[in-house]
C-alpha cells in the first residue's frame, strides 16, 4: 500500500469519488472555456457583420450620389446640346427666310438639295450599320453555342 500512497488524487484507489468529484471539475472547466470561446467568437462574427452591413450602406450611399451626379451632369450636357441645336436652326431658318423675302429661291433649293443629301447619307448609313450590328450579334450567339 506504500505505492499507493504516492499516487495522485486522482489516481488514488481508495477514494473514486474523489475522482469523479475531479474529473467533473475539469470538464466543467474545460466546457467553461470552450463556452467563453464560442460567446468571443459569435461576438466577433456580430461585429463583423456590423461593419460588413455599415460598409454595404456606405456604398450605397456613394453610388446614389454618384448617379444623382451623372444624371444632373447628362441633363446639363442634354440642355446644352439642345440650346445649340435650336440657335443653329434657328439661324438656317432665318437665312432661308431673308433668302425667299429678297425673292432668292434658288439660294434654298440648293440648301435644300445639301441637307436632303446630308439627311439621305445619314440615315443609309444609320440603316447599314444598323444591320451590320444585327449580324454581327447573330454570328457572336451562334460563335457562343458552338463554344459550349
Amino acid at each position: 500500500m506504500a505505492a499507493d500512497e504516492n499516487l495522485p488524487a486522482k489516481l488514488s484507489k481508495d477514494s473514486p469519488g474523489q475522482m469523479d468529484l475531479a474529473l467533473a471539475r475539469e470538464f466543467l472547466d474545460v466546457t467553461r472555456k470552450d463556452m467563453e470561446l464560442k460567446a468571443q467568437d459569435l461576438s466577433l462574427r456580430k461585429e463583423a457583420q456590423t461593419q460588413s452591413h455599415e460598409y454595404a450602406l456606405q456604398s450605397l450611399t456613394a453610388m446614389a450620389t454618384d448617379r444623382t451626379a451623372g444624371r444632373t451632369h447628362q441633363r446639363a450636357a442634354m440642355l446644352q446640346y439642345l440650346i445649340f441645336a435650336g440657335i443653329v436652326l434657328l439661324l438656317i431658318l432665318t437665312f432661308a427666310g431673308l433668302a425667299l423675302y429678297l425673292k432668292q429661291e434658288a439660294i434654298v433649293m440648293e440648301g435644300l438639295k445639301i441637307v436632303g443629301t446630308f439627311v439621305g447619307g445619314l440615315g443609309a448609313g444609320a440603316f447599314f450599320g444598323y444591320r451590320k450590328g444585327q449580324k454581327d450579334t447573330i454570328q457572336s450567339g451562334s460563335n457562343q453555342s458552338e463554344e459550349e
